[in-house]
C-alpha cells in the first residue's frame, strides 16, 4: 500500500475524531494561522502567484495553445475568450480571471471557449464579436 492510499484510508476511518479535534482546537489554530501566515506571508503571496501562473499555462494549452485568429503563441499575450461573447459577466460571477481559470480546470475544460492573444481578442470585443483579421 502506498503512502497516499494509506493516509486516505487512515483520513476515511479517523474522519469524525479528526473533524472533532478541529472543532474543539478551532482557534487556538486560527491565531496560530494567523501568526503563521504573517511571518510568511512573501512565501505564501510567491507560492499562490506561481500556481495561477501554472494554472494559467494548463489551462492556455488545453484550448490549444496559440491565437486562433492571428497565431500568436507567446503565452504571456494569450487569453481564453468566451467564443459566445459574455465574459465579463461569467468572470464576475465567478469573483474574477483567477477563479474563472480555476472553473475552467473544475469544470473538465468546457466547450465555449477559445485562445486569443489580447489584440485578437479586444479587437473582438471592440467590433461586436469579430476581429479586425477576420474583416480584412
Amino acid at each position: 500500500m502506498s503512502e497516499k492510499e494509506y493516509a486516505q484510508r487512515y483520513y476515511q476511518e479517523h474522519k469524525e475524531e479528526q473533524k472533532a479535534y478541529r472543532e474543539a482546537h478551532k482557534e487556538e489554530r486560527s491565531i496560530y494561522m494567523k501568526g503563521w501566515y504573517s511571518k510568511n506571508k512573501i512565501e505564501q503571496q510567491n507560492r499562490a502567484r506561481l500556481y495561477r501562473e501554472k494554472l494559467r499555462i494548463e489551462i492556455i494549452q488545453h484550448y490549444g495553445g496559440k491565437c486562433i485568429c492571428c497565431g500568436e503563441i507567446e503565452i504571456t499575450f494569450l487569453t481564453i475568450d468566451h467564443i459566445n461573447g459574455s465574459g465579463r459577466q461569467h468572470r464576475k460571477s465567478l469573483g474574477g480571471a483567477n477563479r474563472f481559470y480555476l472553473w475552467l480546470k473544475r469544470n473538465n475544460f468546457p466547450e465555449g471557449f477559445q485562445v486569443l492573444c489580447m489584440n485578437c481578442n479586444w479587437s473582438k470585443r471592440m467590433n461586436k464579436g469579430i476581429c479586425a483579421h477576420e474583416q480584412k
